[in-house]
């Protein structure tokens, strides 16, 4: 070997091993770069996504935490519907027999109050012979049925008494009582519907007949017009009885049937009761559900029959009560931060299922088979969003995670 060639060769070396240096020497400038980093900005988000805060850093972002408690909340939305009259509530008062009608001593209109008894209509009849003969065969035949009916209530009390015995002595049903007891009631308004019919009829015989409202309630209509000829069952008057009105409430299809329902009117709010869901949607698209109103008094007057109301439509839920400030937008969902030890966060997915102000209701959503977390939760109220952008700033946002959160 040459001396030119043992010189290329140990140049050779020299450089590579220059190079090796020189490799070692970035290495280790790019490791002490990122411990610098690491000195400066430090991690504050682990494997898990939970944030770690030192009692500096908490003081600066001004975290504050409160314990989320179990509790409900009323869910209140708005919705209108319309009053009406339940059936039977509507009482048509009509000729029995062609009558002419006379003026009232007394003037009534529609929207008057009535009670039972009062004189609505006053009607000359106007009878031919024929007409006559037919009314004392009708007055006969009711006295038939009368005594017939009279007989019958006679043994239905003797049934009433016997079942009443039985039940005393524990040898039959409730039910069965019951039962006798509404069979009788019902043959004695037989009996009274066919005594008031007697009554209109022989008034009509003698040339005078007095009409009167059935019931307690709000004359809707009346004829006026005295001389008129009226044919029998020409209708004279309308009237509605007092008692509880229908609302026909326009739900969205979508709509579940709620925990209450309070009726807005001038005089202030009342309650209703829900009666039956809509059976389809109609083509206005609501569905029209049926409330009962009733008058919370005696006197209380309802809204009038046809008038738009609105109502107020209530859903008790339950949940985790905790302030809204608490709930932050998370990988497109909602979620709160629980500090599971001190100065350590960790984000929860959750479910709202009710706003009122400034408090909302949650539920913690789990993944299947995971057991629910036990003891107080300490919720994140004031500075939830500045946890929300450190996971963001540590690339951990974008991740599912678990579900569960802490305490699963």
């Amino acid at each position: 070997m040459t001396w030119g060639t043992r010189r290329g060769g140990w140049t050779l070396l020299w450089l590579l091993l220059a190079a090796l240096a020189l490799s070692a020497c970035g290495e280790g400038e790019a490791e002490r770069e990122a411990a610098l980093l690491r000195r400066v900005i430090p991690r504050r988000v682990d494997a898990a996504g939970r944030v770690h805060l030192e009692p500096p850093e908490r003081r600066a972002l001004d975290l504050r935490t409160a314990t989320a408690t179990a509790g409900v909340l009323w869910e209140v939305s708005h919705r209108y519907g319309t009053v009406v009259a339940p059936p039977g509530a509507r009482r048509t008062i009509a000729a029995p027999v062609a009558a002419r009608l006379e003026p009232l001593l007394q003037p009534l209109a529609a929207g008057d109050p009535v009670s039972p008894g009062t004189i609505l209509a006053r009607l000359v009849p106007t009878l031919g012979v024929r007409a006559r003969a037919e009314l004392e065969a009708r007055v006969r035949t009711l006295d038939a049925e009368r005594e017939q009916i009279r007989a019958r209530i006679e043994a239905q009390r003797a049934i009433v008494a016997a079942r009443q015995a039985l039940l005393a002595s524990r040898l039959t049903e409730r039910v069965s009582a019951l039962e006798a007891e509404a069979q009788l009631e019902a043959l004695r308004a037989r009996a009274r519907g066919i005594d008031e019919s007697r009554a209109t009829l022989r008034d009509a015989l003698r040339g005078e007949l007095a009409l009167r409202s059935p019931v307690a309630g709000t004359l809707l209509s009346l004829r006026t017009d005295a001389g008129a000829e009226l044919q029998a069952g020409e209708r004279i008057g309308t009237v509605l009885a007092q008692g509880p009105r229908w609302v026909l409430l326009r739900s969205l299809p979508e709509d579940e049937v709620a925990d209450a329902y309070r009726v807005r009117t001038a005089a202030g709010s009342i309650p209703a009761r829900w009666l039956r869901r809509g059976a389809d949607v109609a083509p206005d698209g609501f569905r029209h559900d049926r409330l009962v109103l009733s008058p919370p008094t005696a006197t209380a007057r309802l809204p009038a029959v046809g008038d738009v109301v609105p109502v107020e439509v209530r859903r008790r839920r339950k949940g985790l009560r905790v302030a809204a400030s608490a709930v932050v937008p998370l990988d497109g969902a909602p979620a709160v931060f629980v500090e599971t030890e001190p100065g350590v966060y960790a984000p929860v997915r959750v479910r709202v299922t009710a706003r009122a102000g400034d408090v909302v209701l949650v539920e913690r959503k789990r993944r299947p088979g995971s057991a629910p977390p036990t003891g107080p939760l300490r919720v994140v109220v004031r500075g939830a969003m500045a946890l929300r952008a450190e996971l963001g700033r540590a690339g951990w946002e974008g991740r599912r995670g678990d579900e569960a959160g802490p305490g699963r």
